[in-house]
Formats: structure tokens, C-alpha cells, sequence
């Protein structure tokens, strides 16, 4: 199945859009979250979309980032989604200062927060450590 056939759908009255997921790529980085994964999207216009399950917060980054882009190709949405990461990511960055946030993003206090280590933190101990830079 390459399209939806919006025919067949029977609530699409409240349905804004209905995109197919057409790949999960499984990412191992190093202090990267064992679970980290890339959903690439097949949007109705035919583009494609490659959406991480989490997003990275470096330590001289601002605010978390994840790419929400179109591309023409599977390939080109998973390196957009990857390049989201990269562009903060440094492998010398201790891994206690680099964050992966697992989005809740209307509570972001009730988001799942890990450390490049793999340690759950709260959203308290990750302001923290961002205030001290504690190594």
C-alpha cells in the first residue's frame, strides 16, 4: 500500500491527514538511548517525513531539536532526522550534559528524560545540571 484511498475512510469528516508510516529505522549512537528509533512518514502530497522518537539536547544547545522537514525520498527523511541530532551532537561532550527527551509536549515536566549515560532523570535534575554543567 503506497496511498490511502480516502473513499474507504469512514471518518475522515474530523480527519485532518492520514500519513503511512513506510519505515522504522533503529539507531544505535553512541550515548544514544538503546530505543532510538526513526519513523519515516509518507505524507499525502508524497513527500516523506522522518520523525526520531526523541529529541536531543546537547549541552550548548538552547532548547531540544528535532527535524520536522520534508523530503523527496526514505533516505533523504531518515538523514534529515539524523542531521537534526548531529548538528548538536559532540563526542566530547560528557554524556551526563547530553539529554534525550522522549516529548510529552503539552506536560513537559511529565516528559522522560535520559542522560547520555542512560540514567532517567526528572526535568528538575536536567535544568540542574544544565545551570552547574556538572561533569
Amino acid at each position: 500500500m503506497d496511498h490511502i484511498d480516502w473513499d474507504k475512510i469512514i471518518y475522515k469528516d474530523f480527519v485532518e491527514q492520514i500519513s503511512l508510516v513506510v519505515a522504522v529505522v533503529k539507531v544505535d549512537l553512541l550515548h544514544g538511548p538503546e530505543d532510538l528509533k526513526i519513523e519515516v512518514v509518507k505524507n499525502p502530497n508524497g513527500k516523506f517525513m522522518g520523525i526520531c522518537n526523541y529529541e536531543f539536547w546537547g549541552p550548548n544547545q538552547g532548547d531540544p531539536y528535532s527535524s520536522s522537514e520534508e523530503c523527496d525520498s526514505i533516505e533523504d527523511a531518515v538523514e534529515d532526522s539524523l542531521a537534526a541530532i548531529r548538528h548538536h551532537y559532540r563526542k566530547e561532550d560528557p554524556p551526563d550534559l547530553m539529554f534525550w527527551i522522549k516529548s510529552n509536549r503539552w506536560h513537559p515536566v511529565e516528559s522522560e528524560y535520559l542522560d547520555g549515560n542512560g540514567h532517567v532523570l526528572t526535568y528538575d535534575e536536567v535544568m540542574e545540571r544544565r545551570r552547574k554543567k556538572l561533569r
